[in-house]
């Protein structure tokens, strides 16, 4: 017991570390790209390299993650990412650096995060208490909730104050004080056989453990309809989070100054999701977890209705919790009721399906809204996330209550 806390405050320690710096990185990477060319562009050019590498190697990434010691996984892109962005960075210190070389390290973040992500989701049930895994879910989530929080503001000001060079070290410094602690807790988990050895001829090849996790996936019913549900209330979150709340925000509630302030207000609401998820436990988690998505419509709703200020803030922070009490009941879900073997891999094809088609509503949005006005906009996004809700929302719960669904068994994960 004792050395399974250790390892889960060693995992707690090493996440908490390298989360510090990733809340500069986004920050100075933007920034970098902008004192170079100035173009919004090659901007987008940069942020959407790191969304399609990430998304094409997550089952790379997961395969990996169930295939050879997680820790060593984490080890091995923490190790990647500190030195690409050390050299990147000393690149845009002494002026050599080019705007390619900016969109590969913005590749190369989206890649180590499609191997890490599986990799660590994968570690938490490892490490944490038997009967507490929710409340660690919790509390790693919380800490990512404060750097999220926290990180870009404070990036922005070092950015203000010298060069976003010093936002991408920070990042780069964060990484390599993770490294010793991951390797200590490579030790920790060694020494209470918590990844117990594998006989390499016993390993099936490797697209053949990605066959057998797309088995595993789709054999349980609970599990591929809240990703189908995701598939598409993500389009509609991500296309009204990111593009037509900041417009809504500039056309009727003053711009820039009001949407930092509704950017605050919602992840005071991860904050506070969090901080409940330590606490409470819901009987019925799956359900809970599908309705909760409902939240993210409330700001949608108070921006195309032309609410009050405080009414759209409100709406903005009721959404961010019921964000978090989603994501957060959902790992705990998947960490409770898949095999530890195949964890990784469910988790790479849940984040694949959830945001196959997320680039769709943000490539299409500005179009749409130029047809069809911000307020059906918004009201389509908030369709988009309800009504796949409201129908998945009945199935699950339907499955839960009266056991139909054998997949729904929680299962204890291999130690």
């Amino acid at each position: 017991m004792a050395a399974a806390l250790t390892n889960y405050r060693l995992l707690y320690l090493s996440n908490a570390v390298s989360r510090v710096g990733g809340g500069f990185f986004p920050v100075g990477l933007a920034f970098a790209v902008l004192d170079l060319t100035g173009s919004a562009a090659d901007l987008g050019y940069t942020l959407g390299a790191a969304a399609v590498v990430g998304l094409g190697f997550l089952l790379l990434g997961g395969t990996a993650a169930d295939r050879w010691p997680r820790v060593r996984v984490l080890l091995l892109t923490s190790l990647t990412s500190a030195v690409l962005e050390i050299f990147t960075a000393i690149s845009i210190l002494t002026n050599c650096v080019r705007v390619w070389e900016l969109v590969a390290l913005s590749a190369a973040s989206g890649l180590t995060g499609a191997f890490s992500r599986p990799a660590a989701q994968g570690l938490i049930p490892m490490v944490a208490p038997a009967d507490g895994l929710q409340r660690a879910n919790a509390q790693i989530r919380l800490a990512n909730s404060v750097c999220v929080t926290l990180g870009p503001s404070l990036a922005g000001l070092l950015v203000a104050a010298t060069s976003p060079a010093w936002a991408i070290l920070i990042d780069a410094a964060s990484f390599v004080a993770s490294i010793p602690i991951l390797l200590k807790l490579s030790r920790g988990i060694a020494a209470s056989a918590s990844e117990a050895p594998v006989n390499a001829a016993d390993v099936p090849g490797f697209i053949d453990q990605i066959r057998e996790g797309w088995t595993e996936f789709r054999s349980r019913s609970w599990l591929w309809m809240v990703v189908l549900q995701s598939t598409f209330a993500n389009v509609g979150s991500y296309a009204g989070r990111l593009l037509l709340m900041p417009v809504a925000m500039e056309q009727h509630y003053g711009g820039a100054s009001t949407w930092g302030f509704l950017l605050s207000a919602r992840c005071l609401g991860y904050v506070l999701g969090g901080l409940t998820g330590i606490a409470w436990k819901p009987r019925h988690s799956v359900p809970v977890c599908v309705a909760y998505l409902l939240g993210g419509v409330l700001p949608l709703v108070a921006l195309a209705t032309r609410q009050q200020l405080w009414i759209v803030l409100l709406a903005a922070l009721a959404a961010g919790f019921c964000v978090e009490q989603h994501n957060l009941l959902w790992d705990t879900a998947l960490q409770q009721r898949l095999p530890l073997r195949i964890l990784s891999r469910a988790y790479a094809y849940d984040q694949l399906g959830s945001e196959l088609f997320t680039p769709v509503g943000l490539f299409f949005g500005g179009a749409i809204v130029g047809s069809i006005g911000i307020s059906s906009a918004l009201w389509g996004c908030a369709a988009l996330i309800g009504v796949p809700t409201l129908i998945v929302f009945s199935a699950v719960m339907l499955r839960e209550v009266s056991g139909l669904d054998p997949g729904i068994t929680v299962v204890q994960p291999e130690h």
